[in-house]
């Protein structure tokens, strides 16, 4: 009985180092997520509150609204809403905004 030798295809045997840069994909990567940060979602977006409720956002704002009777919203910068249920009276308004940074806006 005699053992044959089996030739493999050059690819197979001999790895040559290709030497390749994924560099400027990685670059690319990096500004793609950097633009997306930066500019946002341009149509509906979901947000998740953790608790079981979840609401449409559009375009730049996220609003967190746990139930729809909601009678006004805390309002954080230009792009935060904290919807409530109920209205705070005037001087918890006045102390969470002086110490928060929240305005209290009617709906």
């Amino acid at each position: 009985m005699q053992q044959l030798e089996i030739e493999y295809f050059f690819p197979l045997t001999e790895q040559i180092p290709l030497e390749l840069d994924y560099e400027p994909s990685r670059l690319y990567a990096k500004e793609l997520n950097r633009q997306r940060c930066i500019e946002g979602s341009s149509g509906q977006f979901l947000v998740s509150g953790g608790t079981g409720y979840t609401t449409w956002a559009q375009s730049n704002t996220i609003a967190f609204r746990p139930e729809d009777d909601s009678v006004g919203y805390w309002e954080l910068g230009t792009g935060f809403h904290f919807y409530n249920k109920k209205k705070p009276n005037w001087l918890h308004q006045k102390v969470v905004a002086l110490f928060m940074g929240l305005k209290w806006k009617n709906k």
